[in-house]
């Protein structure tokens, strides 16, 4: 989740490169870099609090059988 709210600021920032000055498209670069690497983190931290759950089958009896 939170992944995936920092990679939409990344890309926005992104399709702004064209439009400002090269000083101005260096700081933004270097904004979605730290973007990236925030967002990388935030989906480490994501697995890490919020583990995948294995999933397991439980028989059921047959219908009847008691």
């Amino acid at each position: 989740m939170m992944h995936e709210k920092a990679m939409s600021i990344h890309a926005a920032l992104g399709k702004m490169l064209p439009r400002v000055s090269a000083e101005d498209a260096e700081t933004l670069r270097i904004c979605r870099r730290n973007i990236a690497e925030l967002a990388e983190q935030a989906t480490e931290l994501e697995n890490r609090l919020i583990p995948d759950l294995p999933v397991t089958a439980v028989a059921l009896p047959a219908e009847g059988a008691l």
